[in-house]
Order: structure tokens, then sequence, then C-alpha cells
């Protein structure tokens, strides 16, 4: 895309000499450098725009196609991170990058890849800088007047990887029992975490659109995101609320203009995008029982304008951690609020953290008061033994079945699994196999999942660049719609398919876990296998043929399962098994 750009100073953007080799310097200044002193513009103030894979932004000089770099972006010393703005490169690394907001006025800034909360600043002079925004001489995370520009034409969101829009005859998303089904049958939801999401299009922070698209291009059927945001110093900068309250370091948090109709704009951008939402209402840990109540109601009627968007509904995230303490001790307050609002509505209701936490479905049946259709159950801090890991994670789900518990038969999302990069409280790793291992393990009970990152809890960069993210979204290729369908077993019950040859113990070589999602007419199962010493030795009861895979989803080799011959999948591993 091509367009001029100016600046809050109503001056043009300029790329001198049109761009230029890196380190060539004219009369005293790099050749390329970006100013802001035209009053009209011309080839050298005309730009061209690409959305990088990414979803990142990048400019070029027209005339030498030359790309905007940040010369010295990510230096150690943040003085040097003021750094200079310059057309001279050939190719787009992280120097070249940078995060796109918008404001409601179609205005556009530019955020530093390399240096989060640094935009591209044109002072009245016209020169311009990769620095802070400030307001009241302080450093503020989100771009004022001097980082602003009118892009004319205005920059699009072309070329966005996208799934189509959602089709209005699949309808909700429903639970029959324990099992999810939209218009077009049973499904195994797969979801990532983008809780900032909706607050980022409130404030016109970076290109949601294109993240949204980019999950949906990689097998992300939904994405859950938070409402109301600012109780907590950690969302300074980033509030959004429907209503205005104290934080609980005293600061007050001013009602998000025009919230309802943001919120109603942001279902449309789903519909567009082809993703549904998992719509959590957030923290609302100081606000009134009246505004929580009328609150949920306004959210209602804009779940039922887009009933293929509203996926689920969580009546405020960690419900009885971020109420009001009065309300949080009050359960049946809070059910009856939820029930004012969505008791008529054919939307999941889910219910998050029940007091104490433990997240058993012992502990949920007990509370669920006939309301809540779904469970919602979080991570662990234990990644150092995947062991534990797993067998949690599956036993979620495993551990609802009525056999087990006696209770009411429900739906279960692991709506906060842990995950990598910074911002992640509960566990955090990096390592590809374990997130996906982890996810293997709550798939094969049966329970929903989010890819969980960093970057998913507090958006300061492309959430695809963090490890994990293309192979959970892997998994929706892998599994088939109907597999909620199957039975969860580990391998120590009598009607598991596979089974650990030597035991279901961590006892030496050969014993280890094996839990296994099967089709009722034992034709297609998938199992993932771990723990134990040394080589695992499988045995399955019937012939078969098997597809391993590692952890991180890497093909390692097929066999032809002979029954009652013990197999080896050579260390922890998944497997797709197809009868025979």
């Amino acid at each position: 895309m091509e367009f001029n750009l100016k600046s809050d100073h109503g001056k043009f953007c300029s790329a001198e000499d049109g761009g230029g080799n890196e380190g060539q310097v004219v009369d005293g200044r790099p050749a390329g450098l970006l100013t802001a002193t035209r009053d009209s513009a011309g080839g050298w103030e005309t730009f061209l725009g690409e959305w990088n894979e990414d979803g990142t932004f990048s400019l070029r000089a027209k005339d030498t196609n030359k790309a905007l770099c940040c010369e010295n972006a990510d230096a150690d010393s943040d003085a040097d991170r003021d750094g200079v703005l310059v057309f001279n490169r050939d190719n787009v690394g992280t120097w070249e990058k940078f995060y796109l907001w918008t404001d409601d006025e179609g205005r556009v800034s530019f955020e530093s890849v390399a240096r989060p909360k640094y935009f591209i600043k044109v002072w009245p002079t016209g020169s311009v800088s990769l620095s802070r925004a400030f307001a009241d001489n302080q450093p503020v995370d989100e771009p004022g007047g001097y980082e602003k520009f009118v892009a004319d034409p205005p920059i699009t969101s072309a070329g966005v990887p996208t799934g189509g829009p959602l089709d209005p005859v699949w309808g909700p998303v429903r639970l029959d029992d324990e099992l999810f089904y939209d218009g077009r049958g049973p499904l195994v939801p797969i979801g990532m975490h983008f809780g900032e999401a909706f607050s980022a299009f409130c404030r016109g922070k970076g290109d949601v659109e294109r993240q949204l698209s980019v999950a949906v291009a990689a097998g992300y059927d939904h994405h859950r995101v938070w409402g109301n945001l600012g109780y907590y110093e950690s969302w300074r900068g980033r509030e959004v609320a429907f209503t205005s309250f104290t934080g609980r370091d005293g600061q007050h948090v001013p009602a998000t203009p025009d919230y309802y109709a943001k919120v109603d704009r942001y279902h449309q951008l789903c519909q567009k995008v082809g993703i549904r939402a998992v719509w959590d209402q957030g923290d609302m840990n100081s606000m009134s029982h009246s505004a929580i109540t009328g609150h949920q109601k306004q959210i209602r009627q804009i779940a039922d304008k887009y009933p293929v968007v509203s996926m689920a509904y969580a009546l405020a995230n960690e419900k009885w951690q971020n109420f009001p303490e009065d309300i949080a001790k009050d359960e049946n307050w809070a059910v009856s609020c939820m029930t004012a609002a969505w008791g008529s509505s054919p939307f999941i209701t889910i219910n998050s953290c029940p007091p104490g936490s433990g997240e058993s479905a012992e502990e949920f049946v007990k509370m669920i008061n006939g309301f809540f259709a779904c469970n919602a159950v979080h991570g662990t801090r234990n990644f150092g033994d995947m062991e534990f890991v797993m067998r949690r994670f599956f036993n979620y789900g495993y551990e609802r079945y009525p056999e087990h518990y006696h209770g009411k038969r429900y739906g279960q999302f692991s709506l906060e699994p842990g995950g990598p990069g910074q911002g992640v409280t509960v566990g955090n790793t990096s390592e590809t196999w374990k997130i996906v291992g982890m996810h293997l393990a709550t798939l094969i009970g049966r329970s929903a999942i989010e890819y969980m990152s960093g970057r998913g809890v507090y958006w300061d960069g492309p959430i695809e660049e963090q490890p994990g993210f293309y192979e959970v979204g892997k998994l929706k290729s892998i599994f088939v719609p109907n597999s909620f369908q199957f039975s969860a077993y580990h391998g120590n019950r009598g009607e598991a398919w596979f089974t650990s040859t030597y035991g279901f113990a961590d006892k030496g070589e050969g014993y280890g876990r094996v839990d296994q999602l099967i089709s009722d007419n034992f034709r297609k199962g998938y199992c993932i296998a771990h723990s134990g010493k040394g080589r695992r030795q499988i045995t399955s009861r019937r012939t078969c043929d098997v597809k391993v895979y590692d952890l991180a989803l890497r093909e390692k080799f097929d066999l032809k399962v002979t029954a009652g011959i013990p197999f080896d999948v050579q260390g922890d591993a998944f497997f797709v098994a197809n009868l025979v």
C-alpha cells in the first residue's frame, strides 16, 4: 500500500534523498533520514507499507524501496534508544518492525518492536526520533499528539490472512451434558488467550484484526478476552471499563467512552475475521451490585446480536477473587445476578474459581447451584514435573465423569493453563514439548483448551512468536470434530485400548502412564504416553496402525502394532491409532 504521512504539526514526513545505504552520509547526516518538514508531498514523501507475517508493520521509501530502520533500537542504555530513524535497509528485521496503533480519529502511531513503548515521534522542529510519549512530564505507554500521524490514504488491513466470516447458520456453541456442539455438529474447542484484545481495540493499539486473523489461519476457533481491566496496578495504561471505579492502588479509573458501542464493534470484528469469543467480564473488585447486574444485561443484549461469535460468558475473571468482598462471600447473589441476565440464553455460562479455588470436579458440583454449565480450570506452577502436569490436566476432565464423583454432568474449559513468556502467573514454560504435552493431556481428558502466553495477557508483541503457538493450533486438524464423544481412559482401566506393559506407576523401566481417548467402536484413538523410567513398553489390545509424534508434534515414525505384543514409542510421545 502507498501513502503519505502528515505529523501533528501539519508537516509531511520525508525520506531524505529518497532513501540511502547503510552508513552513507549526506551533508553531515545519514542518507535516508526520516524528517517531517515538508509542506507538500512528492516522491520522497511517499511511503510503501507492508504487513509482516508476524502481524507487525514496516515502512519503505517509495523511490528506493529501502526499509525504515530504528538504528540501535535495542541498545542496553535507555538514553541510546532515542534512536535515529533512517530508510537504509534492504531487509526487514526487528529494528525495521513496528506495532501499528490507531485512534478514534483514524490517526496512526508506530511503536517499535525492538523497543516496546517507544514510538516514532516528531518534534516541533521537524526532527524525528524513536522516543517515549509523555503526559504531564511523565512517560506514558500510549501515543500522544507528537506520536500521531494522518495517513493518506488510510492504512488498511489488506493482506491480513483470514479464515473468512463466521457463518450465522452455525449458531451459538452449546453444551449437551459435557459435549460441545454448534449448528454443524460436535466440535473440539481450541482457542488462544488474548486477554488484552478488547482493551487494545478500544485504545487503537496495534492491529487487533491482524492478530486475530493470524490465530484463525493457525487453526484456532476462539479466543478468550477480558471486558474490564484496571483494578490491578499492572494494567495502568491499559484500562478499559464500563463504569468508573477505584483501583487497588487508589487510582481512579474512568469509564471508557462509548463502552457498549465498542463492545458491539468488537463483536462485529470477530464476525468478520471468523473467530469466536469467550467473553470474560474481567475484574470488578470495586464495582457495585447494581452496576454489575446492569452490565450483565447490557452484554447479554450484544451477545444476542452476534450468537455465532458469542461462544461463552463468565460472570467475572476468577469470580470469587475479583468481586467486591461482600459479593464474593455471597455465592447466591453471584448466581442470581448471572441468572437474571443469562438464564434464558443459549450461550455457555462459565464459573471461574470456586471458593478455595481447588477446581476439583467435586467442588464445582457442590457450588454449581444448577446454573453454571461449564467449569473453568487454571494452571500449574510445577512444569519441572511433567508427569504431574499431564496427569493433572488429564484428570481435570477425566474425574468429572459421573461414575467418579456422582454429580451433575458439565463442560470443562482450561482457561489459563500456563505457558511461555512473561506475565503468565499460573505457570511458565517456554519448552514447546511441555506446552503441547499439557494441551494434549487436556484434550484427551475432553476439556476445551486455550493456548496461553505472556503476550496473550499483556499484548506486547505478536502472540504467534511465542513457543508452541503453531503446534497447539495444529491440534485442530489432528483431533476429529467428534473426539469429545469418545471415552477417556488411563492405562489401568480394563476398558483401555493401550496399557503400560508392566503397570501404572513410576517404578522402573517399562512402567508409565498411558492416557487415551478412544472411540466407542474402538476404531480410532488418541494416546499420550509419559512417565516411567527408561524405555516405555506399551501393549495394545487390538491390531492397529499407529502414527507416533514426539510431544512437540514432530512425526517420529509409523508402526503396525499387533495385539498383545509390546511396542516402544521411544520416550514421551503422542500417538494416533486407527484400527486395521
